[in-house]
């Protein structure tokens, strides 16, 4: 009888290692400021929040927008007094393309998809937010 105790007991240690393997943070896994890499007010634009661990290809995410992202889609300078109804929701896709992150959004009334490609530059994520024909330089922080 000990010995079975024994083997089960091992047998659950091993199956707790392998699948806590499976959730390492990656890379791109946290919660995340984003900002237009050309506004010197530094505006945070949204909150985004990233599952995504380190042997996964595909994750899951959500994002919260703050005012100013209503002047930061106009393509110009970046306020926060602008009126729009941007609110928030989640990812329609996370997924790691080597190692780039893209993540697919659709934040507007009219369901047009708007996509970060991202990728690592010391603690930041750097890269791109693309919207139809809007394009734009963001960076994110580490969120405090």
């Amino acid at each position: 009888m000990r010995h079975a105790s024994l083997a089960a007991s091992t047998l659950l240690a091993l199956a707790t290692a392998g699948s806590a393997r499976d959730v390492i943070p990656g890379p791109f896994h946290g919660n995340w400021r984003m900002a237009a890499a050309d506004d010197r007010g530094d505006h945070g634009l949204m909150a985004i929040t990233i599952h995504l661990s380190r042997h996964e290809r595909r994750g899951s995410g959500d994002y919260a927008m703050h005012q100013p992202m209503c002047s930061f889609l106009d393509g110009g300078l970046i306020r926060g007094d602008g009126d729009c109804e941007l609110t928030g929701g989640r990812f329609i896709e996370v997924r790691r393309e080597g190692r780039r992150l893209v993540l697919i959004l659709a934040p507007t009334a009219d369901g047009t998809p708007h996509r970060m490609t991202l990728g690592r530059r010391g603690e930041s994520l750097v890269g791109t937010y693309r919207a139809g024909g809007f394009l734009r330089e963001v960076i994110l922080e580490p969120a405090p």
